[in-house]
């Protein structure tokens, strides 16, 4: 799924909750939760009423954030492949696959 797609979907489930938003009480704790698309929001209240422009902030920020979750995962899986690649880095190694 693109950034945009999920971003929409987001601002889908976000909107479609806005009546539970604007229910709980500033400085409360609010969750939503979508299992079929498999979306968690946990939200702290500090406005008594959600915009459309409040949501968009929001998904944009919970969208950097995912991002630089993907951006650790995917070095820490470089680094995981570097270190597994270093033990066939030798020349023991590389004079058996040569003669192959």
């Amino acid at each position: 799924m693109g950034e945009q797609s999920a971003k929409r979907l987001v601002a889908d489930v976000i909107s479609r909750s806005t009546d539970y938003i604007n229910r709980i009480d500033e400085g409360g704790v609010g969750v939503i939760v979508d299992e079929e698309h498999g979306i968690f929001i946990k939200f702290y209240v500090t406005i008594n009423k959600i915009t459309e422009n409040k949501i968009t902030e929001v998904i944009d920020f919970v969208m950097s954030l995912e991002n630089n979750r993907h951006d650790q995962e995917f070095k820490q899986l470089m680094y995981a492949s570097k270190s597994s690649m270093d033990s066939w880095n030798n020349d023991v190694d590389d004079e058996i696959w040569n003669d192959l």
